[in-house]
């Protein structure tokens, strides 16, 4: 029923090199550019293009199986009654947090709600909570979908958690890398501080 696009084949081929600019925090926690590293920055800046355009075609996935489902669930539920509809939903959110990487994204369950305010009819959302682990257990939706819903949303969540995992361990790339680049740094600057030591 998904039709998953096989985007991130693309994210393999070679990218080109940029400059960190004020949002990379490469050189966040270092008073010398990493210009100055010389290979450690250009594996630095290509590391973040690939990562930046991973992220974009995962993004692109969810938003995709996303799309399908919210056509199944309109699709199912237009021959039933109002109260058998369900107000299950999927939101997919882009992480503004300054520690977190860039283009990362959060793939989120919510119940939906409308009320009339002051401002007029306002919608609602109350997230659905995922636990530990790129799955949300099955339990964590009881009482939250329609026994029609659960077929769809079960598979939907199949391949949201599919592109969970790949989100996590592609940002993680670029975690680790960075720490290495600090831990490197932290280990110069330590010997060129010990002159005494015998293998500087």
């Amino acid at each position: 029923m998904w039709e998953e696009e096989s985007r991130t084949a693309a994210a393999s081929e070679a990218l080109p090199s940029r400059a960190p600019d004020a949002c990379s925090p490469w050189g966040d926690h270092d008073a010398q550019p990493l210009a100055a590293h010389g290979p450690s920055a250009a594996l630095a800046s290509a590391v973040d293009d690939w990562v930046q355009h991973q992220l974009d075609a995962l993004r692109g996935q969810a938003e995709m199986v996303q799309a399908q489902l919210e056509e199944q669930l309109r699709t199912h539920g237009a021959s039933r009654h109002r109260s058998e509809r369900g107000k299950i939903g999927v939101r997919i959110r882009v992480q503004p947090s300054p520690p977190a990487t860039p283009g990362t994204f959060t793939i989120e369950w919510c119940t939906y709600s409308y009320a009339n305010t002051a401002k007029g009819q306002q919608c609602f959302s109350t997230y659905v909570a995922k636990g530990a682990g790129d799955r949300y257990a099955k339990s964590a939706f009881a009482g939250l979908v329609r026994n029609w819903q659960r077929p769809l949303v079960d598979e939907a969540e199949t391949h949201f958690a599919r592109i969970r995992r790949v989100v996590r361990l592609v940002s993680g790339v670029r975690t680790q890398l960075r720490a290495a680049v600090r831990a490197e740094r932290a280990l110069d600057a330590a010997v060129r501080a010990d002159r005494s030591a015998p293998w500087t």
